[in-house]
């Protein structure tokens, strides 16, 4: 199961389009930009065990297409999009680890 973190924006969307097209086995996520078929994920505040997007002992690819797009707040904001962009995705791989996932 490959799993797509930011499959609503322009990259994500089309990552997972081509990989349903090709009968991949696949699910995305949405923050902000609701679209049928994805689940809600707020990397920001969620914890991946409370997501329910993965479950223990099934292995998955996991694709980061979400990030913020607000260049201008990431400028202003370095500790949030180091956040947002580097721990947060650390995160979410450490419980993968951690839980045989």
């Amino acid at each position: 199961m490959i799993i797509i973190l930011g499959a609503s924006g322009f990259l994500g969307r089309h990552i997972l389009k081509s990989f349903q097209e090709d009968g991949i086995r696949s699910k995305g996520t949405y923050f902000k930009n609701k679209k049928d078929g994805r689940e809600y994920f707020d990397i920001e505040n969620m914890l991946p065990q409370d997501s329910g997007l993965f479950s223990e002992g099934a292995r998955y690819l996991i694709i980061s297409a979400a990030v913020d797009a607000n260049i201008d707040g990431s400028k202003e904001n370095w500790d949030r999009a180091y956040f947002v962009n580097a721990v947060k995705i650390k995160d979410i791989i450490k419980f993968c680890f951690q839980n045989n996932i």
